[in-house]
C-alpha cells in the first residue's frame, strides 16, 4: 500500500470520528470537506473509493489542526462543541465557525487554525 493511500485511509477514518465529537450534521460534513451528501455517507460506512482532492487533504488537515488547537485552549465541553457555537471572534465575526468554513472554503479553515494555535501557543 503506498503512503498517499495510506494517508486517505486514515484520514477516511477520523474525520467521521471527528465530526461524531463536534456533533455536525452530515450535510455540514460534506460540505467541510467539499463533497456530496452521498459521498459522505460512502466515508461514514467506509465505502469511499475515490482519491481525496489535494483540497480536500488541505481541510482535513486544517480540521486536525483545530480540534488539536482547541483540545489545548478549551476544556472538553467547550472544545466539544465550539465549531458550532456562535463566535464573536476576528476570525468569524458572530457566525458558528463551521458556517463560516462552510461560506468561505480553505482561506477560512487555515485563517481559524492559525488563530486558535496562536491562541494554544507554542
Amino acid at each position: 500500500m503506498d503512503e498517499q493511500r495510506t494517508m486517505q485511509d486514515i484520514i477516511l477514518k477520523a474525520m467521521p470520528r471527528l465530526f461524531a465529537l463536534w456533533k455536525l450534521e452530515p450535510a455540514e460534513c460534506a460540505r467541510l470537506l467539499s463533497m456530496t451528501e452521498d459521498q459522505w455517507r460512502q466515508v461514514v460506512d467506509g465505502n469511499y473509493r475515490m482519491d481525496l482532492t489535494e483540497g480536500q487533504v488541505l481541510r482535513t488537515s486544517a480540521l486536525l489542526g483545530i480540534y488539536r488547537s482547541l483540545e489545548i485552549c478549551f476544556s472538553k465541553r467547550i472544545s466539544d462543541c465550539w465549531i458550532s457555537l456562535p463566535n464573536n471572534g476576528p476570525t468569524t465575526q458572530g457566525q458558528r465557525p463551521v458556517d463560516a468554513m462552510i461560506e468561505a472554503g480553505l482561506p477560512k479553515f487555515l485563517e481559524i487554525r492559525t488563530y486558535l494555535e496562536f491562541q494554544a501557543g507554542p
